[in-house]
C-alpha cells in the first residue's frame, strides 16, 4: 500500500550509510565558515580509537565509513587504524572463513561486514609499507604508514578529519595523532562523532570540542 511504498522510500533515501555520510559532509562544510570549500573533499581522515574489541566492529563508526567510501570513493579516505571488520581478505574467499569471521563481528558484520576492498593495503599501526591509492595534491600519496599520515596531517593534505569514534574514549582506549591535529588543524575542519547507546557526557564535549568544531551524536548530550 501507500504507507508501505512511502516507508521503503524513506528506508532508501534517508536510513542508509551512503545518506549518513552525505548529511555529515554537507553539516560540515556549511558550519565551517569556509574553510571546508566543498561537501565532496578530495581526502579525508577518518580517525579511530583502539580498545580491546574495537576489531569486532563498532556500529555508528563502520557505518558511517562504509558511507563515506561510497559517497567519495575509496582512494578519498584514510582510517587509521584500519578498520578490518570492513575489508574483503584472502581468507574471505573461502566460504567458511567468511561466515566464522562474520560471526566475530558486531551484529554479524551487518551487512556491511567484510564486503570493501581495500585500496589502501593491509599496513597497521608499525607495518611496513603496501598498496596506497592514486597519487594525491602536491604530491603526496596516501597510506596508512603512521609517518605518512603524520606527514598528511602537518603538511595539511587533508580536506578534513573526522574522528568517528568518540564515544568509545575510556581507559583502555587509545587514539593516534589527535595532539597533531589539535596543533595543526582549525577545529572548523575537524568533526567528532558520537555513537554510542547512552547520552554523550559533558566531560567528553569538554576534552574533544577544543579541537572537533562539529559535534554528531546519535543520542544527544547530557547539560
Amino acid at each position: 500500500g501507500a504507507i508501505t511504498a512511502a516507508l521503503l522510500q524513506y528506508t532508501r533515501n534517508v536510513l542508509t550509510t551512503k545518506a549518513m555520510a552525505m548529511y555529515v559532509l554537507q553539516t560540515m562544510k556549511n558550519y565551517s565558515k569556509g574553510m571546508i570549500t566543498s561537501a565532496n573533499p578530495r581526502l579525508v581522515l577518518y580517525l579511530t580509537h583502539q580498545d580491546h574489541d574495537m576489531d569486532k566492529g563498532d556500529y555508528m563508526t563502520d557505518f558511517l565509513l562504509h558511507g563515506l567510501r561510497a559517497v567519495l570513493g575509496h582512494s578519498a579516505i584514510v582510517d587509521f587504524p584500519r578498520r578490518d571488520g570492513l575489508y574483503k581478505t584472502a581468507a574471505e574467499l573461502n566460504r567458511t572463513s567468511y561466515l566464522a569471521r562474520r560471526q566475530q563481528l558486531y551484529g554479524g558484520g551487518f551487512t556491511w561486514g567484510l564486503t570493501i576492498d581495500d585500496p589502501l593495503g593491509t599496513i597497521r599501526i608499525g607495518g611496513k609499507s603496501g598498496t596506497v591509492s592514486d597519487q594525491n595534491k602536491a604530491g603526496y600519496v596516501p597510506s596508512r604508514e603512521p609517518s605518512n599520515v603524520r606527514r598528511g596531517i602537518e603538511e595539511g593534505h587533508f580536506d578534513m578529519i573526522i574522528l568517528g569514534s568518540g564515544h568509545r574514549d575510556g581507559w583502555a582506549s587509545k587514539l593516534h595523532f589527535w595532539d597533531l591535529v589539535c596543533k595543526h588543524y582549525s577545529p572548523l575542519k575537524v568533526g567528532f562523532v558520537d555513537g554510542s547507546d547512552k547520552h554523550l557526557p559533558r566531560k567528553l564535549i569538554e576534552r574533544y570540542s577544543p579541537c572537533a568544531g562539529h559535534l554528531f551524536s546519535r543520542e544527544g548530550y547530557v547539560d
